[in-house]
Parts: structure tokens; sequence; C-alpha cells
């Protein structure tokens, strides 16, 4: 192979792949339901747990999505999370306060990937007046 052959290969290679990082933006539900800084001054809660983490994650292979991540699952994640930490939050009415929602993951070219969904968020017991 010649030099030129080389780096149009090499040229071809970077651009492939510089497109598996694109995204799409993603509007999170999550963050959309949460309670804005506005409303929490107005409301009188206790903060139970700062940056509580939960995940899903999925699996495609050659394009075809086998697992999706979801947002739902990724809750279901941040209470058990936080079970497992020892908070126990039955029978309180409890809020998600500063979140945020990432889209990410792994992908080859579509070939394989990883995708996932991480939520993070300050979780609140309200209390009454």
């Amino acid at each position: 192979m010649t030099k030129t052959h080389l780096l149009v290969v090499l040229l071809s290679i970077v651009t492939l792949l510089s497109f598996t990082s694109c995204k799409k933006r993603y509007n999170s539900n999550f963050v959309q339901s949460s309670v804005k800084p506005a409303v929490l001054e107005t409301m009188n809660y206790e903060t139970i747990k700062r940056s509580a983490i939960g995940k899903s994650e999925g699996f495609t292979l050659l394009w075809i999505p086998f697992v999706r991540p979801t947002e739902g699952e990724a809750r279901k994640n941040m209470l058990e999370n936080l079970k497992e930490d020892g908070i126990i939050i039955k029978d309180k009415k409890i809020a998600f306060t500063n979140a945020t929602a990432d889209r990410g993951g792994f992908s080859l070219i579509g070939i394989i990937a990883a995708p996932n969904i991480t939520l993070t968020a300050d979780v609140i017991e309200i209390k009454e007046k």
C-alpha cells in the first residue's frame, strides 16, 4: 500500500468513528417532572439523599435493539440504591429535585452498542406544614 492509500483508509476510519459519538438531544420526563427551585422555596422538606444515581442499560447488535434502556428502569434502580444505602422511603412523600438525565453508552459503528440512561437527583421528603 502506498502512503496515499494508507492516509485515505485512516481518514475513512476516523470519519466513521466520529459518527458514533453524535447524539440527539435527549428530553427527559424525569427532569421535567422534578421539583423546580422556585416551587422548592415554598415547600417544607428535608433532604434525604444528595446526588442519588439510577442507571438503565441496553444492548444492540447489528442495529437491532435487544434491550432498550428506559427512564422507568433507571428510576427503579435509583430507588433500589436508596434501599441498599439503608434509606427507607416507604410511607414517605418523596420528590426529586436538581434532576439530570444523561443518555450515553458505547457504540462501535452500530454493529454492537451498549446504550444507557443515567438519572441523578436529590431526593427530598415533603413534610406537612
